[in-house]
């Protein structure tokens, strides 16, 4: 079972509902930026812009939104994977606006301003500063070659759990969402506060989309932490039945999956060791090498580090 990155894949199911998103934007933009654009026209769009290269870093989801003079802008919400920041941030984010910008000239369409929403919970400080930093060379006159944009940052460990829940966002799925991130990595503490972050959804839950989302957190928890599926449980007795339901479920599947997993897995393992087996015979009665790792399909330095062992 391939699983992918549960953080990653937590992210792209919560903000890819348009109201989460937002929800989400409307609570980190800037006054100043946030009253210059139609949130009404908030639209998303299907294409990602990461590249392999950028892949390690980043994940995203992107919006288009009107704004005042009748243009469109893409709103790009970048959610950063490792646990500390890159010391170059703007370096990534110029590449991935520029990929944007030649996909649209290869669509013949003139380029789009992009407003960068980075999200990043981890654990060491993210210290956000200008691009001209990164130089020692002072002066406008040197100033003026190199790209100067920004780019908003939401590092969670400046938000404390009542911020979260009271004072900025209103969608119960972004609350419970940007908690969950910014505690993930603290088994103990998402132990501790998981009943409380459960209960804000308790009216959410009662429509099949809470529902869905739920079966997306109970996934996110048990995939990104070892927390005990009787834990989640535990925690969830204040949530309605059919809540509780999608959580024992979801639990179930996941270890139905894993089972699976380590029957495939152990299946591959017994058929390697049979090759080994087969490559040890052979060499004994003095086959060729060419000839074992063609009949057995090892590969050639398998078999040649098997001869040097014995």
């Amino acid at each position: 079972m391939d699983i992918p990155n549960p953080h990653d894949r937590f992210f792209k199911e919560t903000l890819s509902i348009r109201e989460n998103a937002l929800d989400f934007v409307s609570g980190v933009l800037p006054d100043t930026l946030r009253e210059k654009l139609d949130l009404s026209t908030l639209s998303i769009d299907p294409n990602s812009y990461i590249d392999n290269k950028l892949a390690e870093s980043f994940s995203d989801i992107v919006y288009s939104c009107s704004v005042e003079c009748n243009t469109v802008v893409k709103i790009s919400l970048l959610f950063e994977h490792k646990s500390s920041p890159d010391p170059y941030p703007h370096i990534q984010i110029l590449n991935y606006i520029a990929g944007i910008w030649e996909q649209l000239r290869k669509q013949q369409r003139k380029p789009q301003i992009v407003i960068p929403i980075v999200m990043y919970h981890g654990k060491k400080t993210w210290r956000k500063r200008d691009m001209t930093s990164y130089f020692k060379e002072s002066g406008n006159e040197f100033y003026k070659f190199i790209p100067s944009f920004e780019y908003i940052l939401v590092d969670l460990s400046q938000y404390t759990n009542e911020q979260i829940k009271e004072g900025i966002f209103n969608r119960v799925a972004i609350k419970i969402w940007l908690l969950l991130q910014k505690h993930i990595s603290d088994k103990k503490l998402i132990g501790r506060y998981l009943r409380d972050f459960l209960k804000l959804g308790i009216l959410y839950y009662r429509e099949q989309e809470g529902l869905q989302f739920l079966e997306s957190v109970c996934r996110y928890i048990l995939l990104a932490t070892d927390l005990e599926i009787e834990k989640v449980v535990q925690a969830a007795q204040q949530i309605p039945e059919s809540a509780k339901e999608v959580i024992m479920t979801t639990g179930e599947k996941l270890m139905k999956q894993g089972f699976e997993q380590g029957v495939e897995q152990g299946m591959e393992r017994g058929m390697e060791k049979a090759k080994l087996e087969d490559a040890r015979k052979m060499l004994d009665k003095g086959y060729r090498i060419e000839d074992i790792y063609d009949i057995t399909g090892l590969s050639k330095e398998e078999v040649e580090k098997l001869k040097k062992q014995k």
